[in-house]
């Protein structure tokens, strides 16, 4: 018991970059990688399958900017990608409508059921009162209302709860997590301002881990409702969006680890 389930999850997800890295840039024991994958991958579809649907996608979306580097015209680089990504999506929502089945819970229709009871759960007073609920403006319907949600949902994961909203010593100590995460945030965001878009378009590793902790920071923040569970289930979020914000302050023309070289992130 003193293995955390969270712990694992956070190693298996190393490895799966790792290993990733090592079979799309540098093509190296290709068998070998490919088999602790797919072990990587069974384990965290037995820990927290959700995982699977933000992270596979991400790697694979990775994996597709080095593919498609070699291609020497801008706009078929830029075509390919939007094309592949868009076609990915298709595929995902077409399968989910047709090839799932009725009874799954990962069907759309199923997981706006399952949302709709946590939202109502939560916004119950009796169950409410004196807990570390948060909620995001209402209960939702329908996908439209959940998409319009992201905004706020990837708020609540990454920079509540706020000190306001502190009624324990867990809530004190996310709370502190919080702000220290949003004060680095914008130090580099105004640090980096003029050279943070380029970094964004041109930065692969830059543009993975934004897209993951993004994508992740939504789908935990619109199903959690509750801060302490919250604080668990967003650590992945975390990781990639802080390792981001690394990379970007390193990639300063001015800074020291730039003019050294360093900037890689593998």
């Amino acid at each position: 018991s003193g293995i955390l389930k969270d712990t694992i999850i956070i190693g298996v997800i190393g490895l799966l970059l790792f290993t990733f890295s090592e079979i799309f840039i540098y093509k190296k024991k290709m068998m070998l990688n490919i088999l602790i994958s797919i072990i990587g991958i069974f384990i965290l579809q037995f820990f927290r399958p959700i995982l699977l649907f933000v992270l596979i996608p991400s790697l694979f979306f990775w994996a597709l900017l080095y593919l498609t580097d070699s291609i020497k015209v801008k706009l078929v680089k830029i075509i390919t990608r939007i094309g592949t990504v868009i076609s990915i999506v298709a595929i995902g929502w077409f399968i989910n409508h047709n090839a799932t089945s009725e009874t799954s819970k990962y069907k759309i229709d199923n997981l706006m059921k399952t949302l709709h009871g946590f939202q109502s759960f939560h916004s119950m007073k009796q169950f409410s009162e004196g807990q570390n609920i948060y909620t995001l403006g209402g209960i939702m319907k329908t996908p439209k209302e959940v998409v319009m949600s992201i905004p706020s949902a990837v708020n609540v994961t990454l920079f509540r709860p706020y000190l306001w909203e502190i009624n324990n010593i867990g809530m004190f100590l996310a709370a502190l997590e919080s702000l220290l995460l949003l004060l680095l945030f914008l130090y580099v965001f105004f640090l980096s301002r003029k050279y943070l878009l380029k970094v964004l378009f041109y930065n692969k590793e830059v543009i993975f881990m934004i897209t993951f902790s993004l994508a992740y920071a939504f789908i935990v923040g619109v199903s959690s409702y509750n801060f302490g569970a919250l604080s668990r289930y967003k650590v992945p979020a975390i990781m990639f969006f802080l390792l981001a914000i690394i990379i970007i302050y390193n990639s300063d023309p001015s800074n020291s680890l730039s003019k050294a070289g360093k900037r890689e992130f593998i």
